[in-house]
This record gives C-alpha cells, structure tokens and sequence, in this order.
C-alpha cells in the first residue's frame, strides 16, 4: 500500500533482499521507509542523487503532499535546479558555517552558486577541445543477460557520454568492460587488436580502468587512510623487494595529492574523514600513476558540491586534452549533454542511437 501511495512501482517486489538491489532502488527503498513515519519533520540528504527524472517527479509529488499536510521538510542537495523547484526558502552552508538564508523567489542561481563556493563560477560545464586521435576502444556485438548487442567506438582524445534512465544497463556495460561481469559473446578491441576481459586485473593490464558508480561500496576501503587507497593499486612498484620502498610509496601518494588537488590536513587521516568530492579525487588520481589508455567513469559527480563538480569537469577535460580516451556514464542528462564530444542513447541495455553533441536537444534525448 505505500508503495502504491507513493507511486513507486519499480520496487513492487517487496520480498527481494535489498543487497539485491541496484543504487538507485536501494535509495527508494530508504526514502519509502523515511516516508511511512509519520514525522512532523522529514530530514532528505541528497535523495534523488540515484534516481530517475520520473523516480525523481514521484518522490516530489509525494513531498509536495506531506507539506501540504503540514511536515516540515528539510530537504539537502546539490542539485541546484532541485532545490529552487521544490524549496520555500533556502540556506547555504560552506566551510560549516551558515552564509546566507533567502526565499527562493527572491535569489537566482547564479548567487546561489557563488554563496556555495564563494567566487563566480562562469561556466558550469566546460567541454573539452576535441582532437579525436585513433580509435582507442571499440566494441562489437557484446551481449551477456544485462547487455543486448552493444557496438560502439572510442577515440583517444574523445568524450562519448552514456545517456539513459537509471537502470537501462550503462553501469552493466561498464563491469563487462571491466571484467567484472563475463561477457557472452561479442567482441572488444583495444587499438584495434582483440582482447579478452576476464578479470578486472586482466582488464588493468590492458590499460583500461573503472571508477564505479558506489565509490563507498566498490571503489575505496573506508577503513583505511588517504594513503592507503592511493597506494594500494602499485603495491607491486614499491614492495617488490624484501622489504617495502617507503619513499617510492610517498611520492605516488603525493603525486595524486598534488596532481588532483586533493583537499586533506594528512595523507594518514581516514578516507571518510574526506568530502565526497575529495573521494571521488582520490578515486580517480589513484590510476594515473601509470596512465590507463581508456576511462570509464560512472556517475563521476553524484554526492559531490557545485565547486568539486567544476573541479571534476575540470580534471575531466585535462585527461581528455591530454590524449586520454573516456567514457562517462551519468544520470545528470545536462551533464552527459555538455561535456560530451558523442553521445550514445541507451535504452533497454542496448544503444538505440549516437549523435555528436548539439544534434539533439535534452527534449529530444529525453523522448528517446
């Protein structure tokens, strides 16, 4: 009945383990369940951070009902369109502190984002200049139970962008890429020589690399420090002898510090201790210490504020500039659409449709 209420079909099945779920459906099942207290005061963090447009429209029907009803709701994100669409008033934190209140019909965007990050940031999305090179990576017929015949091609020096509905399969094409998941049949090709992918260190040798969706989940040891996850991928570079290179081991660490503008008081403290942008850094410097050939990256900005999202787009642009070959799967479909040189339409575990940037407008990839 409250899923019905809520108008949340996609997680009908209500008897299934949540370990089974994917992120985003795990994510609505946290939100049903915040939903069915009936609280005076509801408190969302980042809600709609792996949710659909259509997920998204029903979770703020729902709101729109509970403050109609008299539930004060304080709703957190990084969302800026989100909030302006949904809020009464809004209060920006930076640094800890509170720097401003406003009704939102009374303060625009552009404010908003430079109350967040303390400066004018004049343009939100900066898509690199394209020098596509040779094809890095092409794909040809890749089918397991979660893919439906996918071909597509990657050049070096090229951004193609996965747009799709939360799960359409993009984050299922990038574990077969990775070795994660086994692949049917099909065939990828890594300039322009066959490989096999069995293993996602089989897929490291190759010179390809992942940044997962869940970085908490799959991509870093929470546990462990700063160091320890840039480390961790060359332990073969600075322990190969009897005992371990500590100096070598430093200068990894600091080179991704310095190189990816990781925001830290000590590389000893905790990984949790992080924002989620500085993760997310972390995630991605840690590879190139020994540039990969392709990147695919999987939802590289969810969680992170306005001003790591622009320092990302910013990394983004530099590898790609650099010679580097990306492939950037996200549900923020302005994303996909600005910083990408092609775009793949998804739909369904396959790709129904590429275009270059600009040949279709958000309506039209929306439709599709």
């Amino acid at each position: 009945r409250l899923l019905d209420a809520l108008g949340l079909r996609e997680i009908r099945a209500v008897r299934t383990p949540v370990n089974a779920l994917s992120v985003a459906h795990r994510q609505l099942v946290e939100i049903a369940r915040a939903l069915s207290q009936k609280a005076r005061i509801l408190i969302l963090d980042e809600p709609t951070s792996s949710l659909s447009e259509t997920e998204t429209e029903a979770l703020f029907a729902s709101l729109r009902r509970l403050r109609g009803q008299g539930v004060g709701i304080i709703y957190i994100s990084h969302r800026l369109e989100e909030i302006t669409r949904l809020a009464d008033r809004i209060t920006v934190l930076r640094d800890g502190r509170s720097i401003g209140t406003q009704w939102t019909n009374r303060i625009d965007q552009k404010q908003l984002v430079k109350w967040m990050v303390g400066r004018d940031i004049v343009d939100h999305f900066h898509r690199p200049s394209c020098l596509p090179g040779n094809c890095a990576l092409e794909v040809r017929n890749l089918k397991n139970p979660m893919i439906d015949d996918v071909s597509f091609s990657l050049h070096y020096g090229e951004i193609v962008g996965m747009a799709g509905l939360v799960g359409a399969g993009r984050s299922e094409l990038a574990r077969a890429l990775f070795g994660i998941d086994p692949i049917q049949s099909g065939e990828i090709l890594l300039d322009g020589t066959p490989i096999i992918i069995r293993s996602p260190a089989e897929a490291l040798d190759a010179g390809l690399v992942l940044v997962p969706e869940d970085r908490r989940k799959e991509g870093l040891v929470m546990i462990q420090s700063v160091a320890f996850n840039l480390a961790l991928p060359w332990t073969r570079i600075w322990n190969r002898g009897l005992f371990p290179n500590t100096q070598e081991r430093q200068a990894i660490i600091q080179r991704a510090i310095h190189g990816f503008g990781i925001k830290l008081a000590d590389s000893h403290q905790g990984i949790l201790s992080l924002s989620g942008g500085n993760q997310q850094k972390v995630l991605v410097g840690r590879w190139m210490e020994r540039r990969p050939k392709v990147l695919i990256l999987d939802e590289p900005t969810r969680g992170v504020d306005v001003g790591a999202r622009e320092e990302m787009f910013r990394i983004i642009s530099r590898l790609v500039e650099e010679g580097m070959a990306i492939l950037l799967i996200s549900s923020d479909l302005a994303e996909v659409m600005n910083i990408s040189h092609r775009i793949a339409l998804y739909r369904s575990h396959r790709i129904i449709k590429t275009v270059s940037s600009g040949e279709l407008t958000l309506e039209e990839v929306m439709e599709h």
